[in-house]
């Protein structure tokens, strides 16, 4: 690889994938080296054009320099976003796109890929996408495709269907009319067929060298037909029983054959209104065919959760009100997904807007239930959709009361799906501004969690970060929450150091015994005091630990057998004091 471009780009090489006709692209990923921006590299050999073609292999290059221009010119949702231009030299033709996993032939071809496919749910919401870009090729870019067909739709890593493969699209004035293909069929050698896919092409586009805008609705008909057969059955057919070793002879003899009787029989495959679709859209007289206008509302996508999808796709666009009401009502109605529209469709567009303070209170709940079903999300599928939202978040100088206590209540969630180093270092951060936030409920909920993973951070965290703070706010709290405090450190006691209890733990107690006599509070840090006994000398149990029970002792409003626990503690260690004494003499 040695053009400019190949050499902006850090390259796998392992990473390789095919695309377009023939498998003409090779495909990598990789990351832009001033950026680190995730890319794919799609990249041409000349030289087995060049020895398999002869003259026309110009023609072959031309039509390349035709699609780079086409995806570089052409900007819709659903059109293969390229993000660096064509460069060529002697050797090679490459350019630089949004990440993918590979054309849906390439998918198609390799079992280990096909889980990457969609549901019939998926696929619904995926075609309507598909349409809208064709639509819009027809009436904003005034061109006919003319070579839909999975070789020339790529799948993204995000899980979604982008159209390319413009090598032989045409003008199209007028969506009523019809224009000359001027399609060469003869660019073909013993490994490279640089044509239209025949499975896939209108019969008028190859028996008539005529197109239509409805030549691009049979093709999108065929391509719903491969797809919806391979969700079914678990394996590939075509609605044109063609191949890439088809010519235009077997196409007009397949052509012929297919009568409404064959087509029917094909088609009771897919009952109910998949069928009806589809004998719309591959009607073989073009004038009769389905428009994708008019299929775009066939009752075949009249389905409330493609309706859901479309709203969160496009909620950015309506009223505040508006979204807090779907929101709320997103909770109730996500067992109807199945798990990929979850995890690849729904969780990456609720985490888009965990940055935007006003809606993340009501993102978060259905992006939580989510990452709780068990099974449903991996580490790495979080990664992706969630934590680069998250994070931002968690970074953010302001975050809502509402947002921060689900983020603490939630800690569960978190603690299985975020590795230690990016919790301590970044959702950590949410935890100091709990304990500090004044807001009770808040900080009540923050120092009941902590214990949860005060044994997974790191020692100089949890004493820096977090003990610092709750020994701080139990001098200044009062009631409840200081019990919270003194009950939630003597659950981790055993975690820290003796220089900690002795010069922070222990100064803290004395000062709070002065001013709080509730029974409560002192049997609470009689508990403490009992939990780290162990790491004290005989002269800091004499002169520290047994005057600051017996002051609780004598302070404290116990009962009757809550006073005998405590004197019989303070035997015990007067006891242990003796003993340790003795031996010293």
């Amino acid at each position: 690889m040695g053009t400019q471009l190949t050499n902006s780009f850090n390259i796998d090489e392992g990473s390789l994938v095919t695309g377009g006709p023939s498998n003409v692209w090779k495909i990598y990923r990789g990351t832009k080296k001033t950026n680190d921006v995730p890319i794919s590299l799609f990249v041409l050999e000349k030289g087995k054009f060049e020895k398999e073609l002869g003259a026309s292999k110009e023609e072959v290059f031309a039509a390349i320099r035709k699609e780079a221009k086409a995806l570089t010119k052409l900007r819709h949702p659903s059109i293969l976003n390229i993000t660096e231009p064509l460069e060529e030299d002697a050797k090679l033709m490459c350019f630089a796109t949004e990440p993918v996993e590979g054309s849906l032939r390439y998918i198609l071809e390799n079992p280990a890929k096909t889980s990457m496919l969609p549901s019939e749910l998926e696929l619904k919401t995926q075609i309507l996408e598909l349409m809208d870009a064709i639509i819009f090729l027809h009436n904003n870019a005034h061109l006919v495709h003319l070579a839909i067909s999975p070789e020339n739709i790529y799948l993204t890593t995000t899980g979604r269907f982008k159209i390319a493969g413009f090598y032989f699209s045409q003008p199209l004035p007028d969506t009523n009319s019809s224009i000359t293909s001027n399609i060469n069929f003869s660019i073909v050698s013993p490994s490279i067929k640089f044509i239209p896919n025949f499975a896939f092409r209108a019969p008028e586009v190859i028996r008539d060298n005529t197109a239509y805008a409805t030549s691009d609705s049979f093709s999108i008909g065929t391509f719903i037909y491969t797809l919806l057969y391979t969700e079914k059955n678990g394996k590939t057919s075509n609605f044109l029983d063609l191949n890439e070793c088809s010519n235009k002879r077997s196409y007009l003899d397949e052509i012929q054959r297919m009568d409404v009787a064959r087509m029917t029989s094909k088609l009771n495959e897919f009952p109910g209104n998949a069928f009806s679709l589809l004998q719309g859209l591959l009607a073989i007289n073009p004038n009769e065919r389905t428009r994708l206008q008019d299929a775009c509302n066939h009752p075949w996508f009249n389905d409330p959760r493609i309706k859901t999808l479309e709203y969160l796709d496009h909620m950015n666009e309506k009223e505040h009100q508006h979204k807090l009401q779907f929101l709320s009502g997103l909770v109730n109605v996500l067992e109807e997904f199945d798990s990929k529209v979850l995890v690849k469709r729904i969780l990456p567009k609720l985490a888009s807007y965990l940055v935007v303070d006003k809606l993340s209170p009501f993102v978060l709940p259905p992006i939580i239930k989510i990452l709780e079903k068990e099974g449903l999300c991996s580490i790495a599928d979080f990664y992706t959709a969630v934590w680069p939202c998250m994070e931002q978040m968690c970074k953010g100088k302001e975050i809502s009361a509402q947002t921060l206590y689900l983020i603490i209540k939630n800690t569960n969630v978190w603690i299985k799906l975020i590795n230690m180093q990016d919790f301590q270092s970044t959702v950590l951060l949410l935890y100091q501004k709990a304990i500090d936030c004044g807001v009770p409920k808040i900080q009540e909920s923050t120092i009941e969690i902590i214990p949860m993973f005060a044994k997974k951070i790191e020692y100089a965290t949890l004493k820096n970060m977090l003990l610092s703070r709750i020994l701080k706010t139990a001098i200044t709290s009062s009631g409840k929450f200081k019990i919270k405090c003194v009950e939630s450190i003597a659950s981790f006691a055993v975690l820290l150091d003796g220089t900690v209890i002795r010069e922070a733990v222990i100064p803290t107690l004395e000062k709070i015994i002065k001013t709080d006599t509730s029974s409560k509070f002192h049997l609470a840090m009689v508990k403490m005091i009992e939990s780290f006994i162990k790491i004290f000398s005989y002269e800091e149990l004499a002169t520290r630990v047994i005057p600051l029970l017996l002051s609780i002792s004598v302070t404290g409003q116990f009962t009757k057998h809550q006073f005998s626990d405590i004197m019989g503690l303070i035997r015990k260690l007067i006891d242990k004091v003796d003993n340790l004494r003795s031996k010293v003499r």
